[in-house]
């Protein structure tokens, strides 16, 4: 499985549906959210790609009930200024839109901590 393959099958595990059905049911009848669903900004997936590692975090996180854990993650995706609707409209489109999906996966790439390499925790000889 490819790198972008996983990240979006990650992130389809990532949007649960009760989490941010009131809020999406709000924006769904506004004529704006929906012309606005046409495009995606730059800034917009920076914001996206932010909450989706907090969400990868956030579910990767086994002290943290399921109910918290839905909580934490409608508080991720605010937190990165946009509406639960708007990251769901986005994660809906970069379904099937693949250059959506290759700035997305930049952008978690960039924002992803990186790991720190096996070999600098062993001790020097």
């Amino acid at each position: 499985m490819n790198k972008t393959t996983g990240f979006f099958a990650a992130l389809a595990l990532t949007l649960p549906a009760s989490a941010f059905a009131q809020e999406a049911a709000a924006d769904t009848a506004n004529p704006a959210t929906e012309s606005a669903e046409q495009g995606v900004s730059d800034a917009e997936v920076a914001q996206f790609a932010g909450a989706y590692v907090k969400i990868m975090g956030i579910q990767s996180d086994d002290s943290i009930t399921a109910e918290a854990k839905q909580t934490a993650m409608v508080a991720a995706v605010e937190g990165s200024g946009l509406a639960p609707a708007r990251f769901n409209a986005i994660a809906q489109q970069s379904r099937s839109d693949p250059a959506l999906q290759e700035r997305i996966s930049a952008q978690v790439a960039a924002q992803t901590p990186a790991a720190a390499p096996a070999d600098s925790a062993a001790p020097a000889d």
